[in-house]
């Protein structure tokens, strides 16, 4: 009887600590960007950031928060600035001051998918100054054009 529990015992520990295969290591995954890139274009195609607005940064606020928007200088394009999906609520109507005198309002329409290491985001429509910009395939940059 003694024998039987030590190696009921036994067996528990054993079988106890084998690793579970279907749990996955999030340090292993590398997720996919977060953050996409605008460019605020005139009706003909020209860069209007970096160009006409010049700036270290612009004010990007709601009615809850402020933060900035910076050109790419180093990392990519300066007529860029840089949105990260945590930084903007979907649906919400943001404002960038381009100029003293010049404010635009930005809507981001985007879903998101949590998933178990990251979360996933699908961005589908911007909408600038009212207009809307549709958003096709897999880019990151997207050009919105000032009328």
């Amino acid at each position: 009887m003694k024998d039987l529990l030590v190696v009921i015992c036994f067996g528990s520990i054993l079988f106890g600590c084998t690793k579970d295969e279907n749990v996955l290591d999030c340090s292993t995954v590398l997720p996919p960007p977060n953050w996409f890139e605008i460019s605020i274009d005139d009706p003909s195609g020209n860069q209007l950031i970096n160009n006409v607005f010049i700036q270290d940064s612009f004010v990007f606020y709601s009615i809850l928060e402020q933060s900035y928007l910076k050109p790419l200088e180093f990392a990519g394009d300066p007529s860029y600035l840089m949105v990260a999906f945590p930084d903007v609520e979907e649906g919400v109507e943001y404002y960038i001051e381009l100029s003293t005198t010049d404010t635009d309002t930005i809507v981001f329409n985007y879903t998101e998918k949590i998933n178990s290491c990251y979360s996933d985001y699908n961005l589908f429509e911007i909408l600038y100054n009212g207009e809307s910009t549709l958003i096709a395939g897999d880019g990151r940059r997207y050009h919105l054009v000032k009328y």
